[in-house]
């Protein structure tokens, strides 16, 4: 489970996960250990407000695992985030995806869930029932993910 929390600064968004849950959509990702008082799980902490900070700056993000453990991917998808004024969009171009969020971490999250729903609404779909572009989108989807092996 993912908690987003501003542990130093007004400034900065935090975003610390379990080790067994570490996702690299930045390069900011640090492992620290636990006090020893508790238990020795080591967490990620991710400071999602640092990235694409620039005003209209525009970076290309891995995506390279699902929330949906019901799936998986073979190779990640590229995330196109840009920064406006106010806040971050983010798209999958091929597959007509886009997120608005406040930060990055709020659009990978809405990106990885999309792409999760996506596969799954299609995947129930014969290809005769499809349009031309949800069509390309099925194969696209197909490229990337596979259902999970139990």
């Amino acid at each position: 489970m993912y908690s987003v929390g501003t542990p130093c600064s007004k400034d900065s968004t935090w975003l610390i996960l379990p080790n067994s849950e570490a996702i690299s959509f930045s390069e900011r990702l640090f492992n620290i250990g636990e006090p020893s008082s508790v238990s020795a799980n080591e967490y990620n902490i991710l400071d999602v407000s640092q990235t694409a900070q620039d005003s209209n700056s525009e970076r290309i993000v891995d995506l390279d695992i699902l929330v949906d453990h019901r799936y998986e991917l073979k190779k990640p998808f590229k995330v196109k985030i840009k920064r406006d004024e106010s806040s971050f969009i983010g798209e999958i171009t091929e597959l007509d995806i886009y997120a608005f969020g406040d930060n990055e971490f709020e659009i990978l999250r809405e990106i990885n869930r999309d792409v999760s729903e996506l596969f799954e609404e299609l995947s129930n779909l014969r290809d005769k029932q499809l349009g031309t572009r949800p069509k390309k989108w099925k194969n696209i989807l197909s490229q990337y993910i596979q259902k999970s092996v139990d």
